[in-house]
């Protein structure tokens, strides 16, 4: 689903890494997280963690206490600093409408979103440092906007 959230938002076709984005190959920076874009010479500008859950506790964000929420966005900013790409986590739970994905980004790159016009909503703002969102919210933004604010912020990380 994640895949077909990217291919409807780009209009380029994208596919899971294999071993769920486990996949290494010898020293490889350019393939990072668990969604590639399938585009020949493409240098897709972001690192994708996608995780499908039974259910997610926002909860444990708002009490300050262990998270999974957390684990999956270490998990994600280590891949996209690995790949020198910005990481996005999309998280779904079980019964959420279907193609929809929570989107938690770092706040600077959410910063430049919205000083480029482009205000998220809903959004929960988390430790100053992520913001949670979602695929439909991500997707009113033109994706060559965001993939040129994308390289943007990689330039300045």
């Amino acid at each position: 689903m994640a895949c077909d959230f990217f291919h409807e938002w780009s209009g380029m076709k994208f596919t899971r890494v294999p071993a769920s984005g486990g996949l290494r190959w010898k020293n490889t920076t350019n393939i990072t997280g668990d969604i590639i874009a399938d585009e020949p010479n493409y240098i897709f500008p972001f690192s994708i963690e996608a995780k499908n859950m039974a259910e997610l506790n926002f909860q444990h964000l708002i009490y300050n206490v262990d998270s999974t929420i957390i684990d999956f966005w270490r998990q994600c900013w280590a891949d996209g600093k690995r790949g020198k790409k910005v990481p996005l986590l999309l998280m779904r739970y079980n019964g959420l409408k279907g193609g929809m994905f929570f989107v938690v980004m770092h706040k600077n790159f959410y910063d430049m979103l919205s000083e480029a016009g482009f205000m998220l909503r809903p959004r929960l703002i988390y430790n100053t440092s992520l913001v949670i969102s979602n695929t439909n919210e991500l997707k009113k933004i033109p994706f060559k906007k965001a993939e040129k604010l994308a390289y943007k912020f990689l330039n300045i990380r």
